[in-house]
C-alpha cells in the first residue's frame, strides 16, 4: 500500500511539471529564449552586449535562459518601433520580451494591456534593496503596478570649466581685496546668479571700449526639469499633479511660477545666462559658457578642449557641484533615465525576463554598467558603495581627462542621489508634451526679453530701465496665462 501511494505521489508531481513545461517552467533541458530591444551605441552597446553574453554564459546557462538583443539607433527610433509593433502596423516586428523605454512610452503600452507587472517576480526583501524613488517612478497605471524597472539612473549637477573659472575667481577676489566669489556659491541658484553677474562684468571689462559685451557664465540644459525641480524646491508641489482618478491638474502656483520665470528670464535677458546651441555642452565647446546645469549621464560629453577665437586650443578642467537650490528651499533634484519593461507574453518568458533584470541590477553587474554608461547604480549605497568606490578608483587609475571627469561626476552623483530628495514627474496621457511646453514657453519668454533688452540698450536706455521694460509683472502675467491656456489645450482631449 505504501509503495502504491509513493508511486501515485510521484506521478502527481511529474504530471504538473510536464504539463506546464511549455508555459511556466524553464531549465537547461527546457530552455527559453527572450529578446531585448535597446538603443545603446558605440562603447555602451559593446558593454551592454558583453553583459548579456556574460549572463548567457553564467546565470542564464544555469537557469536555461538565452537572451538575444536587437540594437536600434536611438531612443526616439526605438520608441517609434515599439509603438508601431504595439499597434501591429504592416511590416512591424513582433514585440520583444524586454524593452528599454521612457515611462511615457510604457504608460502608452500599458494602456493597451501590453506591459506586465514586474513586482510579483521579486520578493519584498529584494525590492527594498533599490532606491525607493527609482521603483516609484516605475509604478503606473490604474493599479499603480511596477511596470518599468530601474537599471541605471541619472540626475543633474553643475558642470564648470575650472580652467577659466579659477582665473576669473582669483582676479575678481584680488581686485576686490575680499572674497566675492567662492565655490559654495555654486550650491544655490542665487549664488550662481551672483557669480554670473560678476563674470559678465569681468569679461565686459576686458574690452572697455565696447560696452555690454560681457559673456554668459551659466546655462540650463533642460528647462522642463528646471521648472519641475524648482517648483518642488519652492512649494513642495509639482507643476502638474496626478489625481487619484489618474487625471492631471495644473498646480504650478503663481508665486512659484513668478520666482522661476523672473530668475530665468532676467538672467537670459541680461546675458548672464545663455542657451544657444541644442545642448549647453555645445555652448561650452564654443566658449559661449563656462558652466551649465546638465545630466550626470552626459559626463563623457564635457568638452576636453575648447577652440578659441584666436585659433588656439585650450585644455579644460572639470569642476562639479551639486544641483543648486533656491535659498531656504528643500534639497530636491531630478532623477531620470529609461527603465526596462517586460512585455506580456507567456508566464515562463516573463519569468525569464525578470531573472535577467534581477541579475543585471545586482551590484556586481550594475556598478560595471554604471561606469560605462555614466549613470548611477540603482541599489542603495549600502549595497553598491564599496564596489562603486573600487570601480571609480580603477577608472581614475586609467589616467586621462575623460576617465577623471566621469569619476568626478559619478562620485558626486552617487552622494547626491543618496542625500537629496529625488523627484520625477508622474506620467499621464500627454505629460511629455506638457513638460516640454513648460520648458519651451520659458525659453521663448527669455529669448523675447533678451531681444527687447538689447534693443533698449542700443536705444540708449540704461540697463536698469531696459530690464524693467521687458521683465515686469505684465510680462509675467501674460506668460502665466499663456502656459495655463496651453495646458488646457493639451489636456482637452485627454
Amino acid at each position: 500500500m505504501k509503495k502504491t501511494l509513493a508511486v501515485l505521489l510521484s506521478l502527481l508531481l511529474i504530471i504538473p511539471l510536464s504539463g506546464c513545461g511549455q508555459t511556466d517552467v524553464f531549465s537547461p533541458q527546457n530552455p527559453v529564449t527572450i529578446t531585448i530591444w535597446h538603443y545603446y551605441a558605440s562603447n555602451l552597446q559593446a558593454v551592454f552586449e558583453e553583459s548579456v553574453a556574460e549572463f548567457n554564459n553564467t546565470r542564464g546557462k544555469e537557469l536555461g535562459i538565452v537572451v538575444d538583443t536587437l540594437q536600434v539607433s536611438n531612443i526616439d527610433v526605438l520608441t517609434d518601433k515599439i509603438v508601431a509593433s504595439a499597434a501591429k502596423e504592416v511590416g512591424a516586428d513582433p514585440l520583444p520580451d524586454l524593452i528599454f523605454a521612457y515611462t511615457s512610452t510604457v504608460l502608452d503600452l500599458d494602456s493597451r494591456g501590453l506591459i506586465a507587472d514586474i513586482a510579483p517576480y521579486f520578493t519584498e526583501e529584494e525590492l527594498e534593496q533599490y532606491l525607493p524613488s527609482f521603483l516609484e517612478e516605475g509604478r503606473m497605471g490604474a493599479d499603480n503596478a511596477l511596470k518599468s524597472f530601474p537599471v541605471a539612473k541619472s540626475s543633474e549637477i553643475v558642470f564648470v570649466d575650472n580652467s577659466v573659472y579659477d582665473v576669473f575667481k582669483e582676479e575678481v577676489n584680488a581686485a576686490a581685496g575680499s572674497v566675492l566669489v567662492n565655490d559654495d556659491m555654486l550650491l544655490t541658484c542665487e549664488g550662481i546668479a551672483r557669480i554670473a553677474d560678476l563674470y559678465y562684468q569681468w569679461t565686459d571689462g576686458k574690452t572697455p571700449d565696447i560696452p555690454y559685451d560681457g559673456k554668459a557664465f551659466f546655462g540650463v540644459d533642460a528647462t522642463p526639469n528646471f521648472i519641475s525641480v524648482g517648483a518642488r524646491q519652492l512649494s513642495q508641489i509639482p507643476p502638474v499633479t496626478v489625481q487619484e482618478d489618474g487625471a492631471p491638474a495644473f498646480t504650478l502656483g503663481k508665486n512659484t511660477a513668478r520666482t522661476l520665470w523672473e530668475y530665468y528670464v532676467t538672467n537670459i535677458a541680461t546675458g548672464r545666462f545663455a542657451e544657444i546651441g541644442w545642448y549647453r555642452a555645445d555652448d561650452m565647446k564654443t566658449g559661449d559658457l563656462i558652466a551649465y546645469l546638465g545630466s550626470t549621464g552626459g559626463a563623457s560629453y564635457f568638452p576636453l578642449e575648447i577652440a578659441q577665437q584666436d585659433g588656439t586650443v585650450r585644455q579644460t578642467e572639470l569642476l562639479v557641484s551639486r544641483y543648486p537650490t533656491f535659498s531656504g528651499s528643500r534639497s530636491v533634484t531630478i532623477q531620470q533615465g529609461a527603465g526596462m519593461s517586460i512585455i506580456k507574453t507567456e508566464e515562463r518568458r516573463q519569468r525569464a525576463a525578470a531573472e535577467f533584470l534581477r541579475w543585471f541590477t545586482e551590484p556586481g553587474q550594475n556598478v560595471e554598467y554604471a561606469m560605462a554608461s555614466g549613470y548611477s547604480p540603482v541599489q542603495k549605497s549600502e549595497h553598491t558603495g564599496e564596489l562603486l568606490e573600487q570601480a571609480l578608483s580603477s577608472l581614475e587609475s586609467q589616467g586621462g581627462a575623460l576617465s577623471l571627469n566621469i569619476s568626478k561626476v559619478l562620485h558626486l552623483a552617487s552622494r547626491q542621489m543618496n542625500e537629496y530628495e529625488l523627484t520625477v514627474d508622474k506620467e499621464f496621457p500627454g505629460s511629455y508634451d506638457i513638460r516640454n511646453m513648460f520648458g519651451n514657453k520659458l525659453s521663448e519668454a527669455a529669448q523675447t526679453a533678451k531681444t527687447a533688452y538689447e534693443a533698449a540698450l542700443s536705444g540708449g536706455m540704461s540697463p536698469g530701465k531696459a530690464l524693467k521694460s521687458c521683465v515686469n509683472e505684465a510680462a509675467f502675467e501674460a506668460w502665466y496665462r499663456d502656459i495655463q491656456a496651453q495646458y488646457n489645450a493639451l489636456t482637452a482631449g485627454a
